[in-house]
């Protein structure tokens, strides 16, 4: 997502038996999906810093996706603020947030197991 200048990062942690369902803004569509039933995940819980990411490792199904939201005029926290609300109220809790170059810029983009272009282009600009 980004925001004036530079990326927003919300990661979130599922609680034990979390599932996830959003319901996504109605001008949304998901634009690359893939799924991994049993794999790991290190998800970033720190920005990167000493050469380097902390991160929380995750055993199980990984499922990543990215999402076009046509919303010209909205402001980047306008389309997290539900969304956040959303997975808040599944059990998910956030351990990590961000926003520009706080992150780590782009070494924490590429230390990050996120997707690539074409399918998510991420604007470090």
């Amino acid at each position: 997502m980004m925001r004036r200048g530079g990326a927003l990062l919300m990661l979130l942690w599922p609680c034990a038996g979390a599932t996830l369902t959003l319901d996504m803004p109605a001008n949304s569509v998901m634009r690359a999906e893939t799924v991994t039933p049993q794999s790991t995940y290190d998800m970033p819980v720190g920005p990167w810093a000493n050469g380097t990411i902390p991160v929380a490792r995750g055993d199980g199904e990984v499922r990543q996706q990215a999402w076009r939201i046509n919303a010209g005029g909205v402001t980047t926290q306008q389309i997290l603020a539900p969304l956040r609300a959303q997975l808040l109220d599944q059990g998910f809790d956030v351990v990590f947030e961000c926003e520009t170059d706080v992150c780590g810029g782009f070494d924490f983009r590429f230390g990050s197991d996120v997707m690539g272009p074409p399918d998510m282009q991420v604007n470090l600009g």
